[in-house]
């Protein structure tokens, strides 16, 4: 059996721990080790990991060395120079696994040779659970991505090894202060259409008053979102790869970023709308290698 790693940072999470780690200890697969990176969390959860995991040597608990940037991002591109496993999942301290979520990806990605395979979830807050409704899969992904026609979530693939170590020249974007992971993803939609998804839920993805979507100040929305499509576009300009087909598109998402910005009096993002812009038409004119 293949080794998977399981990655998950941890900040303030001490009353959620447990539930997340006895989700992965019923796992019907078995040949897994799970790589914690604390994030010098201020409420015990590094304490109460010590004690949890010290009698279990399929954990390993690391905190984030202090000259690496804090945050999720920088935890999970610090776990996987830890990890061993052909296979990687990023996971979230306070999300739960299905049991057989590990058994069915690593089934698919042996059996068909996939460079990852990309689970549904849904959602629950308290008892109460509703359904997600969602695309993940495209006949042209990186174009449906970077248009919002499919969506991916950060622990929804497991992703074989040799592709991330050998299509992408870095993990998760440190640059960037959000939207690290839509920008990691788009680079990996850009570098492979060879996945598939499981029509099966296997993550239960926790909604709370610390879920990171209720604690982004609106106003700085806009300016996240912008750099993380700047560093996208950039991304293909270092690739020689074109936006012909998705060019009108970016074109109306630029202008319209710069009306709202203007109107909302946020220099900054129309200052970024510009940037992007622009990075938009040079894309345009110069790049040749492959369209998308």
């Amino acid at each position: 059996m293949s080794l998977v790693s399981i990655i998950i940072p941890v900040y303030n999470r001490i009353d959620l721990l447990e539930e997340t780690l006895t989700s992965i200890e019923s796992q019907t697969y078995l040949q897994w080790e799970c790589i914690l990176v604390d994030d010098h969390s201020t409420d015990g959860s590094f304490e109460f990991l010590e004690n949890y995991t010290q009698n279990d040597k399929r954990y390993k608990l690391y905190k984030r060395p202090k000259d690496l940037v804090k945050g999720a991002p920088s935890c999970r591109n610090f776990g996987f120079s830890k990890s061993s496993g052909q296979y990687i999942q990023w996971f979230d301290s306070d999300d739960i696994m299905h049991p057989e979520m590990l058994e069915k990806k690593v089934s698919a990605l042996t059996k068909y040779n996939y460079d990852f395979v990309i689970c549904l979830l849904n959602e629950f807050e308290g008892n109460e659970y509703r359904e997600v409704r969602y695309k993940t899969h495209s006949n042209t992904p990186a174009l449906s991505y970077i248009k919002a026609g499919i969506y991916f979530f950060t622990p929804g693939p497991l992703f074989n090894r040799i592709f991330l170590e050998s299509k992408l020249n870095q993990l998760f974007n440190l640059k960037l202060k959000k939207h690290q992971e839509w920008e990691f993803y788009f680079r990996v939609l850009v570098n492979s259409t060879n996945y598939a998804t499981i029509n099966d839920v296997l993550i239960h993805r926790r909604i709370h008053e610390n879920s990171l979507a209720k604690t982004i100040k609106v106003e700085k929305k806009a300016d996240y979102y912008l750099h993380s499509r700047i560093c996208a576009i950039k991304y293909l300009i270092s690739k020689k790869i074109k936006i012909s087909n998705s060019y009108a598109y970016l074109i109306r998402d630029a202008k319209s970023n710069i009306i709202k910005s203007f109107k909302s009096s946020n220099f900054n993002a129309l200052n970024l709308s510009l940037i992007y812009l622009s990075l938009i038409n040079f894309n345009y004119i110069t790049s040749r290698k492959k369209i998308i």
